[in-house]
């Protein structure tokens, strides 16, 4: 199904050193952020939320295209979901709500604010069989929220069942005292693995983007172990230099996908046996003067469809590849090196429908090994059979808000018991569903 090759190549160091993609949304975040820090759990969201009254009269003039929000849970629910229509549940809570019940005590002190635990990177576990996301997010400057936030897709309720660490100001100027002057922008996550701890014994607060994943009653980051039941953190040793931008599940590993190790971009394999983490290395077609860009930025999207990895990248600076790129790795054992199998592209996506996607975001329905990959907006889906090559492009009503921050990652998901998408979109909003079929 094409032609198999490795190609490994040593990473310059010079860009952000041995970590890029920890390096390169950060920067984006620098030029994006702006707002002064606050103390209070929600001041700093009121400088980038309308005004009461304004709220109040866009409440009240709802479009052809605004999303319809349905009352109920469970099977007469979903039994009214319509196809293809994005449908918001009555019966939701949110994220913010969740914190101010279940932590009462909590204080931001980062500079974009609470809303940053979706915002700033941030994904999602997710357990199949009982649609619920585990979220957690911040890091950087942006947030000090380092507690876990649950959704649940069947009831809409939401819960806090790791809390964050209550900071006081005089620990708060304690650890930015400790923010590497090099690069203040790490913040509440530095040093990154385990990431400093409060002085609860919790680690600090961090982006996860999509390597953060739900096993075994645990939710799980590169390097630390969230334990639901018994509400304790234990860390492992890990190689990694920065969360990933995509974690991928084969059997009893977890796998984060586009880390750097030894200056080769890797696999991160978690047994979830041993709780120990091996390293792979393995090559993706490469373009001199733009392997950054080409390689597992935010435009190279993937899945694990039993013991095979599947990548597509939509970068479409690669004159020498086409566009887009797609390639597989057979993970069936662990091994030192993989070797990449390119895969036959044909009547693939247009250039058009390829711009304004959310990075590193999509959801495998897993009943018929279809991709789904999210524009922005979240109008549209590009849609791809990895196991048979065909390409498509969904397009659905609903005008939910655009995608908060940088992209939904692991909010974004195939709930199998209901065959439809579950979002969580920001920490003001309801859990979004849209059905497949």
């Amino acid at each position: 199904m094409g032609t198999d090759f490795f190609i490994a190549r040593r990473l310059e160091k010079a860009v952000c050193g041995r970590n890029p993609l920890g390096c390169v949304p950060g920067l984006m975040l620098l030029l994006s952020v702006c707002v002064p820090a606050h103390a209070d759990l929600y001041a700093a969201d009121a400088a980038v939320r309308p005004p009461a009254a304004a709220r109040s009269a866009a409440s009240r003039a709802p479009s052809a295209e605004a999303v319809p929000i349905l009352a109920g849970t469970g099977d007469a629910f979903f039994a009214a979901l319509p196809v293809g229509r994005w449908v918001g549940m009555a019966a939701s809570s949110t994220i913010r709500k969740a914190v101010a019940q279940f932590a009462p005590n909590y204080r931001e002190y980062g500079n974009t604010g609470i809303a940053s635990i979706t915002r700033a990177w941030s994904g999602a576990g997710f357990d199949p069989e009982t649609g619920t996301f585990y979220i957690t997010g911040g890091g950087h400057f942006d947030s000090n929220f380092n507690g876990i936030v649950s959704a649940n897709a069947e009831t809409g309720v939401f819960g806090v069942p790791i809390p964050p660490t209550v900071l006081t100001p005089e620990q708060v100027t304690a650890i930015k005292a400790s923010w590497p002057a090099a690069a203040p922008w790490l913040g509440w996550g530095q040093p990154m693995y385990p990431n400093s701890l409060y002085d609860d014994g919790k680690p600090g607060a961090i982006h996860t983007y999509g390597s953060i994943w739900y096993a075994q009653g645990k939710v799980i980051l590169p390097g630390r172990i969230y334990d639901l039941a018994t509400r304790k953190f234990s860390s492992y040793e890990t190689r990694a230099g920065s969360p990933s931008g995509m974690g991928l599940e084969v059997g009893r590993r977890l796998i984060g996908v586009n880390q750097i190790v030894d200056d080769y971009w890797s696999l991160l394999h978690f047994d979830l046996d041993t709780q120990t983490e091996s390293v792979s290395h393995f090559g993706v077609p490469y373009v001199p003067g733009i392997g950054l860009a080409y390689s597992f930025n935010g435009q190279t999207f993937g899945c694990a469809i039993g013991n095979v990895l599947y990548f597509i990248s939509t970068q479409t600076a690669q004159p020498a590849f086409g566009i887009p790129v797609a390639w597989s790795i057979d993970v069936t054992k662990v091994t030192p090196h993989y070797t990449a199998t390119r895969l036959k592209v044909a009547n693939a996506w247009s250039a058009e429908d390829m711009t304004g996607l959310q990075m590193n975001t999509m959801a495998l329905d897993t009943d018929n090994d279809i991709l789904y990959i999210p524009s922005k907006d979240l109008r549209y889906f590009l849609t791809w059979k990895p196991k048979t090559g065909e390409f498509g492009k969904l397009v659905v009503a609903g005008a939910v808000p655009a995608a908060q921050g940088n992209s939904a990652y692991g909010r974004l998901r195939y709930y199998p018991k209901r065959k439809c998408l579950v979002l969580v979109n920001s920490i003001d909003e309801p859990i979004y569903f849209l059905r497949l079929a």
